[in-house]
């Protein structure tokens, strides 16, 4: 009997203390290598070659999900793993008692870990930079939505920490824009064009001092819901944007156009077990006022989450024409599984 296992396994602690461990089956997929009822039409002094296919979609509780890629994680009070095996057994007659050690030996098994690195790749073709805006744009109302596959969003002002703003949010609801390519579904190492704009009309001063603080940066976000129903999230940063010289389109208006890099080539992917765990991207952008003018300027925040594929647009399919339907693994998915950090 050989029997294919994927499992997921997360242990927490709480205040330096082990709060145990939690399981959750993948997937178990079983098959039948030798059947004694029918030894005569086998031959021991021959090799059995056999294979046991991974499915690309797996039920776990009552939801149907894509089978999670194997994974290896470890962050303050969360360690996760996803791991699969293909396990060996064979069972052997005995006529009596036997005992442990030769109970063993009547039941050997051997357990083999494998990887599962599935590949992916967006169903849209890049889009390779933000269209220009139009000479003569001076109003932020007209920013969101002019160009096609491009989603336009509002940064949302906010007061300092201290809470002593001497101003009105509301004014500031629509100064700071992001654009991004859409659908939003990139491939991992991917350059990801973005344009964000500063319309000041009125105080053009503002633009100038928010424009050197902003930051741009792309998190790589794992998300584990806990026993007690608890969600724990994790952020790394994975890398940041570097902002060309803003342009002035006219008096208190200025857009940055920049690129930020979606990880390392081939070793990002998006994926999710509901409401177990999940691994996302999130793109965030933040201008923060000069530090003497906290209680009159807002800071300014934004994510916006990604989908990060393996491979790019089109590799794919052509690679399943060429090998006959089977894709080589996504290999750079392997450095997740590193345990020396």
């Amino acid at each position: 009997m050989t029997i294919l296992i994927g499992t997921l396994t997360v242990s927490l602690t709480h205040r330096a203390t082990f709060a145990g461990d939690s399981m959750v089956p993948i997937l178990s997929k079983a098959i039948e290598l030798y059947d004694s009822t029918k030894r005569d039409s086998y031959s021991w002094d021959q090799e059995r070659p056999f294979s046991i296919a991974i499915p690309s979609v797996v039920t776990i509780g009552e939801r149907t999900t894509l089978t999670p890629p194997s994974f290896f994680s470890f962050h303050q009070n969360v360690v996760c793993e996803i791991s699969y095996v293909v396990i060996f057994k064979m069972t052997r007659k005995a006529n009596a008692l036997k005992s442990k050690d030769e109970m063993s030996v009547l039941h050997p098994r051997k357990t083999v870990p494998i990887l599962y690195l599935p590949k992916s790749s967006p169903s849209d073709p890049p889009l390779t930079s933000i269209p220009r805006l139009p000479r003569g744009m001076q109003h932020s109302a007209s920013l969101p939505g002019i160009f096609e596959r491009v989603k336009t969003v509002a940064l949302a002002p906010a007061h300092s920490p201290s809470g002593k703003g001497k101003f009105n949010l509301e004014q500031f609801g629509k100064c700071i824009h992001l654009s991004l390519p859409s659908p939003q579904c990139f491939t991992s190492g991917e350059l990801i064009p973005f344009t964000l704009s500063l319309v000041f009309p009125k105080d053009p001063v503002l633009a100038s001092l928010l424009a050197p603080t902003t930051q741009i940066h792309l998190f790589k976000r794992l998300i584990v819901r806990g026993k007690g129903g608890e969600e724990i999230v994790r952020d790394t940063c994975i890398s940041s944007a570097e902002l060309r010289t803003s342009k002035k389109l006219t008096e208190g208006v200025r857009v940055f156009r920049g690129f930020i890099q979606a990880g390392a080539a081939g070793g990002e992917a998006s994926w999710q077990i509901d409401n177990i765990i999940a691994v996302k991207y999130v793109l965030r952008a933040i201008l923060r006022p000069p530090v003497g003018l906290v209680d009159y300027i807002p800071s300014f925040r934004h994510e916006e989450v990604l989908q990060i594929m393996t491979d790019y647009w089109g590799t794919l399919g052509r690679e399943l024409i060429s090998v006959g339907g089977l894709p080589t693994p996504a290999l750079g998915l392997a450095k997740s599984l590193r345990r020396d950090t």
